[in-house]
């Protein structure tokens, strides 16, 4: 073992984040980014993967001017799934990466369940034919954006193509590769049958190691633009989901993780790889193991546009049109608007919305599905609306819960919880009563840069198991 700390990096939809730890998962060092979502049709969501690659180099640099870099041992990144980017042969952009929330592949959507087929896709991949995965996306540039398809050098994941950036090797982790939907999950490769459907040769694909080995070492390049020391072993991680459970210390069969982000995720590993309308499965960064996981595509972030749209509070951006002025001048937005929620009886009064903001996955696999409030009447106030969203967020992971204890088999004593909106009390608490469940809420936000250090310190020799890592 060389070096004292490793670096753990969180490429999120949103922001970019670091944290440097030492071997008990101590922060010494942290840094955030954000990063902007283009949309320029609706429905669509995109990036430029240079913006993840300067969010990635600006964060890096913040970190490593806290510390003694020779003191690193190692960096791992985790990733965005879904999100993937398609370079020519200069490696150079040959359009905005599209995001794993984009909405614009219907008409993909049903000419892969009609000429391949929806459930033969769902048992080679472990993933649904839905509006997450990667699959129609590609399908779609194939089918719309004919001359830039032909130009497809490489196509990547956000952890391959910045793991590329670092180290030269368009080389991801098997998790990371795995969310983009081309492989035989059950053999852990590429699937021919896949790949000839849409017309792709596997040349153009990353290559990967399995979660916790090396990608590659950072070049000078790389060194020079990030503050990193050259040579630096960069560690293949896999995927936010994945990772972020290990982050969690979810490493128990029975661990229901759940992540309150700009989507609500939650789920479980298991080792076997059985197949259900209530999740996806991927390759877990636990070895011999799958995590099975599903996602509320517009989580959290249904939160955020109604405090941004509909609340009446002032956020210290926007103009406040209410007597809750006073009251959230020195309070974050969000506790304010739970005190206020916390006051109305459950059930809302009646008041029901359905958070279907960007369709739903899970178990419908419907990406037309619109939100919906219902039951409206003059004594329904703001806070009404505000508690009924926690309360519709809030039996959508009750529905996921179910299914994957149906299927499994199991009882969970408790739900491990991470992600931005574990600050809000009332929510986590709403979840926890729905499922009869104990919560443990992470003492760290970051628990994806977390749990990607940690897969970093084992990775460089800390511990003996990833195992012994989160214990």
């Amino acid at each position: 073992m060389k070096g004292k700390y490793v670096i753990g990096v969180d490429c999120g939809t949103q922001s970019t984040k670091a944290l440097v730890v030492d071997k008990n998962g101590k922060v010494i060092a942290e840094a955030s980014e954000k990063v902007k979502v283009s949309s320029p049709f609706k429905g669509w969501a995109e990036q430029s993967g240079h913006w993840w690659w300067t969010a990635l180099i600006k964060v890096l640099n913040k970190v490593t001017a806290k510390i003694n870099k020779d003191d690193l041992a190692g960096i791992g990144l985790s990733h965005q799934r879904e999100s993937f980017v398609m370079l020519d042969r200069n490696f150079s952009e040959l359009r905005p990466a599209i995001l794993w929330m984009d909405l614009r592949s219907k008409n993909e959507i049903k000419e892969i369940e009609e000429d391949f087929g929806k459930d033969k896709f769902n048992k080679i991949t472990g993933k649904l034919l839905d509006s997450i995965v990667s699959t129609p996306k590609i399908l779609w540039v194939k089918n719309n954006e004919k001359e830039i398809f032909r130009k497809v050098y490489k196509l990547m994941d956000a952890g391959s193509y910045l793991n590329y950036k670092l180290t030269g090797n368009a080389t991801g982790s098997l998790s990371s590769v795995d969310t983009l939907g081309l492989c035989d999950i059950a053999k852990k490769e590429y699937s021919k049958e896949i790949l000839s459907f849409l017309g792709i040769d596997g040349s153009i694909l990353p290559g990967f190691v399995n979660p916790g080995e090396p990608a590659g070492c950072v070049t000078a390049d790389a060194a020079s633009a990030t503050g990193l020391p050259e040579g630096l072993p960069v560690i293949a991680c896999g995927g936010d989901g994945q990772v972020c459970a290990l982050g969690l210390s979810a490493t128990a069969l029975d661990d229901i993780t759940l992540m309150l982000g700009t989507s609500v995720a939650w789920g479980m590993h298991s080792t076997d790889y059985l197949n259900s309308r209530y999740f996806r499965t991927f390759v877990g960064t636990i070895p011999g193991t799958y995590y099975n996981d599903a996602v509320l595509i517009s989580g959290c972030n249904t939160i955020t546009w109604f405090a941004g749209s509909f609340s009446g509070i002032s956020d210290g951006k926007t103009a406040c049109c209410n007597k809750l002025e006073i009251a959230s001048s020195n309070k974050k937005l969000e506790q304010t608007l739970d005190e206020e929620a916390e006051k109305i009886n459950i059930g809302s009064d009646g008041l029901i919305t359905i958070p279907h903001w960007r369709g739903v996955t899970v178990p419908y696999g419907d990406p037309g599905s619109k939100g919906l409030t219902i039951g409206w009447s003059d004594y329904h106030k703001s806070a009404h609306f505000y508690r009924s969203i926690l309360e519709g967020i809030s039996y959508e992971v009750k529905t996921g819960i179910e299914g994957l204890k149906d299927v499994f088999k199991i009882m969970p004593k408790k739900i491990k919880i991470g992600g931005g909106g574990a600050n809000s009390r009332l929510l986590t608490q709403i979840i926890c009563d729905m499922n009869n469940i104990k919560g443990e809420i992470s003492e760290s936000v970051e628990t994806t840069a977390l749990g990607a250090a940690m897969i970093t310190a084992y990775a460089t020799g800390f511990y003996n198991s990833i195992n012994e890592a989160f214990s």
